[in-house]
């Protein structure tokens, strides 16, 4: 009962006061990341690092994407829209060989 006084002491927000706003994201991951840094972890480092920055960025970036985190050897990204998040999929594959 108390739960139930406190929440309906809380000022409701009008709906002109809330920011909402939609978004895609997208999680990419790299295949075999463990084995290659056994086999020889500061080229592997420096390849992710390298893959990430001059390949996948820039096309992020055209696609209106923004990196939000990249934990180990995944990245995470927001998009504007679905199709900015398939558009910059299928485009960062086509340089990823």
């Amino acid at each position: 009962m108390m739960q139930m006084e406190l929440a309906a002491e809380r000022p409701v927000e009008s709906p002109s006061t809330i920011n909402r706003r939609l978004a895609a994201v997208a999680f990419a991951d790299v295949a075999g990341f463990s084995r290659l840094i056994a086999l020889n972890e500061l080229e592997t480092l420096r390849s992710w690092k390298t893959l990430r920055t001059e390949i996948m960025a820039p096309h992020m970036e055209r696609q209106g994407g923004r990196v939000t985190q990249t934990p180990g050897d995944a990245v995470l990204v927001e998009f504007p829209s679905v199709v900015n998040a398939v558009q910059q999929t299928f485009s960062g594959l086509s340089g990823v060989d």
